[in-house]
Order: structure tokens, then sequence, then C-alpha cells
């Protein structure tokens, strides 16, 4: 699941600072970003969530929200109920990192060099 704030937060807050008169620069590159990242998020994070749902059931053999998952992973992590070093849990983590990178930071040198190098491999 996407961090906060999600699309419609920053999609209300960049249409506030237009209608109070954005200044031309650095508040409008703001403003863009803001623009690109929500339209990237209603374009790409549900197929994100989707896989990351699925993975989470398949590694808690549980069923529930996404965010009820997620706090159950981070509960079993907690108490030493998952293996921190366990292989399904270090692949869900990172192919979750990398979903919310495409749609927070597709730009990141470092992740377009990872991108370059390993694509889909993971």
């Amino acid at each position: 699941m996407q961090d906060k704030p999600d699309a419609p937060t920053l999609l209300a807050e960049v249409q506030a600072e237009l209608k109070a008169g954005i200044a031309p620069g650095f508040q409008q590159a703001v403003a863009a970003n803001a623009i690109a990242l929500a339209l990237r998020e209603q374009d790409k994070a549900a197929a994100g969530h989707a896989a990351e749902h699925a993975r989470l059931v398949e590694l808690l053999a549980h069923e529930g929200s996404l965010e009820a998952l997620n706090r159950l992973l981070a509960t079993r992590i907690r108490e030493g109920v998952l293996d921190r070093n366990d292989s399904t849990l270090t692949r869900h983590l990172i192919l979750t990192t990398i979903e919310k990178m495409i749609v927070d930071q597709p730009r990141y040198p470092a992740f377009r060099a990872w991108r370059a190098s390993y694509g889909e491999q993971v």
C-alpha cells in the first residue's frame, strides 16, 4: 500500500495552492511533481497493491485488507514469529519497495540504474 499522502490529498493541496495564486519557479515545480505523482498512483498503484496483497496472504496464511495484513506482518516480525532472514519475506519486502518506487520515485537515479540492470528479475 502506498504511504501518505494519497492522490486525493495531493490534488486537493495543489488545487488550494493554485487557487491562492502559486508563485512561479520552485512552487510550480512542486505542484507539477505532486500532480505527476497523483497520476502515477492512479495509473500504477492498483497493480502493486494487488500483488502486495497476494504475497501477504501467502506469506501470512491469513486473509484481510492490505492495511490489516501489513499490521499483522509488522507484528509477526516484531514478535519473532517471522524470521527476518526468511527469503520469502525478503523477496516480499524488496518487491513491495520496488512497486512503491515505480509510483513514487521512478526517476530516482539509483532506482533507474537498478531497473536497467535487473528489471523484473527479482
